[in-house]
């Protein structure tokens, strides 16, 4: 702070020295010029005033022709200093020179440059007359040496006053105007910007400028301390946002993640790589240069979705269950949104989130919901559903489908000396087996307790042969011996009853009901065999 003070000085000092210097050479070289002309001219008047003085006295001389008067005027004359030569000539002749005391300087009479000045003398009773002249020739030397020597004073004079003045104004200049911005300065080099305190005035200066200039630091000061707070604040608030939104981007359990146009991920979370695997599907590639698409079961599915998206001219939204390409099931949701770079680029940015369990219990109640629980069959409802879409397939495609109405021969035994373990496993085998005979577009749904129905899908038109096939294969496979484990078996016969599409009924339940007379027509037969309506 001392150095800043030091060069503040100095330049203030130096400046005025400068500014001081510059005025007084230019003082010096006016008044110089002024005095010398001063000089030359108050010389010149001298002169006059000196030949007034012995006008009188030199006409009497010329008057009278008196010589030794003439002689002494112009001995007079040229003893004065400013005079170096005088002559007086009369009309009648007489002619008086100073001849005495400079005549070195009257052998240089003819190098001098001043003029010689001549005076008229008149009567002195008859002021229209002249009688002679006096001459005069100026010691222009010595005039100029007085000349310079006045002159120099004044401008010796002259630079003093101004280095006088000068230092006066520097002075005033330093107590009332460098010393209190020095102190403003220093006061203003202590502030801290992180927390800047007001200056104080210096004394005296409330009112004038040096008031007003710290008046209006102090108020630059507190619009700097009030930006400097919103500032802080602003950046507390943008740290803490970053900190959440970090946190929630790298701790989140859903995956989010960002598409580019030509469907690479360029950016995502590490939830996203949890959920999907990644590190087992990139197998070492960056997943920039890896399809989003690539990651599903269904790529095509992802592909439109995603296309669909960028085409719009909305920022729209889309989502769905996607089945992911892992050798297991896994799923996720997956929402899609349109969104465009500062570039004007469309991009995708998506959340997912693994919902396999979900998805799986929903399959499970779903299969639950159609399936038997012990078998694994369409129940009764859900065998409805599909046999009735098979009809509707058969009556659209004019063609022929049969219904098989299938009884357990013998199952009650079974429960009675083996208890229900031993039956149910003997429904779960029949089941099997059932399943095994058929086709898988056909349908096999257990109707209740130890009744199977079995519909056969596109039949050929008049293929009862077709029919009676299938029915001897399930007569074949169903009466082979049933393990019931702790070496105990169990033979089962089934009685079959057919009905026909749209031969026999075009309606489920009369299906159903035709199927049933033909059941017991089996069985009432000597059971274990089956019987097609209309054939018996």
């Amino acid at each position: 702070m001392n150095h800043v003070k030091q060069r503040i000085h100095v330049r203030v000092a130096l400046a005025i020295a400068i500014g001081a210097t510059v005025i007084a050479l230019l003082s010096s070289v006016f008044f110089y010029q002024s005095a010398f002309k001063n000089a030359l001219y108050d010389a010149e008047h001298d002169i006059e005033q000196v030949f007034r003085t012995v006008e009188n006295t030199a006409s009497a001389a010329v008057y009278l022709d008196n010589e030794v008067l003439a002689q002494e005027v112009v001995g007079g004359l040229a003893n004065n200093d400013l005079v170096l030569f005088a002559v007086i000539v009369s009309k009648t002749g007489l002619r008086v020179t100073d001849q005495a005391g400079k005549t070195e300087d009257k052998r240089a009479l003819s190098h001098t440059k001043a003029a010689l000045i001549e005076y008229q003398l008149v009567h002195p009773f008859f002021e229209d007359q002249t009688v002679g002249t006096l001459s005069v020739q100026p010691d222009q030397k010595a005039i100029e040496r007085n000349a310079t020597k006045i002159a120099e004073k004044q401008a010796l004079l002259t630079i003093f006053q101004s280095i006088v003045i000068a230092l006066l104004v520097w002075l005033l200049v330093n107590r009332t105007l460098t010393r209190p911005l020095i102190k403003v300065a220093g006061m203003l080099h202590r502030v801290n910007p992180a927390e800047p305190k007001k200056l104080d005035c210096p004394s005296g200066h409330d009112r004038d400028e040096i008031g007003k200039l710290v008046e209006d630091i102090n108020s630059l000061l507190g619009s700097v301390e009030d930006h400097i707070d919103r500032e802080r604040t602003m950046r507390q608030e943008s740290e803490a946002l970053e900190r959440q939104f970090r946190l929630i981007y790298e701790k989140a359990s859903a995956g989010i993640f960002l598409i580019n146009k030509a469907g690479n991920v360029i950016t995502a979370n590490p939830a996203f790589h949890n959920i999907l695997h990644t590190a087992k599907q990139l197998n070492g590639k960056p997943i920039e240069q890896f399809d989003f698409c690539d990651f599903f079961d269904d790529r095509e599915q992802v592909q439109q979705m995603l296309i669909s998206l960028r085409d719009s001219e909305d920022h729209m939204t889309t989502n769905g269950d996607l089945s992911l390409n892992l050798d297991s099931p896994h799923w996720v949701h997956c929402l899609f949104t349109k969104v465009v770079d500062e570039a004007g680029e469309s991009l995708v940015e998506g959340i997912l989130y693994d919902v396999t369990q979900r998805i799986t219990r929903e399959q499970d109640t779903r299969f639950e919901a159609d399936h038997d629980t012990l078998t694994g069959l369409y129940n009764r409802r859900s065998g409805e559903r599909n046999i009735n879409q098979i009809i509707h397939t058969a009556q659209a495609l004019d063609s022929t489908m049969a219904m098989l109405l299938i009884d357990l021969d013998g199952f009650k035994p079974v429960n009675d000396n083996y208890g229900h373990d031993a039956g149910d496993e003997v429904l779960v085998q029949i089941a099997n087996r059932l399943t095994d005979v058929v086709r898988s577009s056909d349908i096999v749904a257990r109707w209740g307790g130890d009744e199977f129905v079995i519909a056969l899908d596109k039949i050929e038109k008049g293929g009862s042969r077709s029919i009676e096939v299938i029915c001897e294969k399930i007569l074949a496979r169903v009466g082979q011996p049933i393990d019931l484990g702790q070496g105990k078996s169990c033979i089962i016969g089934v009685s079959i009853g057919v009905s026909r599409f749209p031969v026999d009924g075009k309606r489920l339940d009369e299906l159903i009901d035709l199927s049933d007379s033909a059941m017991y027509h089996a069985k009432n037969s000597g059971k274990n065999r089956f019987t097609i309506h209309g054939e018996y």
